[in-house]
């Protein structure tokens, strides 16, 4: 995927295209996290454990997943899609430490660590901070800004992302169809 994309640095990203954006970041991830962990339980692998505790492995999963794709490719596929980027305000590399250090904060902060209720209200600050500042809570303490792009090339990546999900579905979909229905 590539990463170059043009980031007007005047212009703040919108909740729209945030939310759009961890949306795609966080089922890429949890695809790629949730996976495995399947698989290693299907097989004996894990030890049996609290549904909790596997919730709590995948989640954090997800988001060091979404930090090292930042550090490594330079963006997220889903602030890529969205044609966003997160850039620290204050002279500070963009690295691993930086980018693992903003998802937390936004796991924590902005979505009150994905519980059901806490994460909606959390979600409304969020939003409240965004309209009122035009930045979040968790950026303006990690000194960070989210800056988007205008360029629709980068669209084209909706395609390889969502078809195999698209798929999935329509697969599932069928092979529950074709279930005898018993009354």
């Amino acid at each position: 995927m590539p990463t170059t994309i043009s980031i007007r640095t005047e212009e703040h990203a919108t909740a729209t295209r945030r939310l759009f954006a961890r949306y795609v970041d966080t089922n890429l991830s949890a695809v790629l996290i949730v996976i495995p962990v399947c698989l290693a339980a299907m097989f004996g692998f894990l030890p049996s454990s609290p549904p909790f505790w596997i919730s709590v492995v995948v989640t954090v999963g997800c988001s060091m997943l979404i930090a090292a794709q930042q550090a490594v490719f330079g963006n997220s596929a889903g602030k890529y899609i969205a044609g966003i980027k997160a850039m620290p305000t204050q002279p500070r590399e963009r690295d691993l430490s930086f980018f693992v250090e903003r998802e937390f904060k936004v796991l924590i902060l902005g979505q009150a660590f994905g519980l059901q209720v806490a994460s909606l209200v959390a979600g409304l600050v969020s939003l409240y901070f965004l309209r009122r500042d035009g930045i979040t809570h968790y950026d303006r303490n990690l000194s960070s800004v989210i800056r988007c792009s205008h360029d629709r090339r980068r669209l084209f990546w909706l395609i390889p992302i969502f078809a195999p999900s698209v798929a999935v579905t329509i697969a599932v979909l069928n092979a529950l169809s074709s279930l005898p229905i018993q009354v």
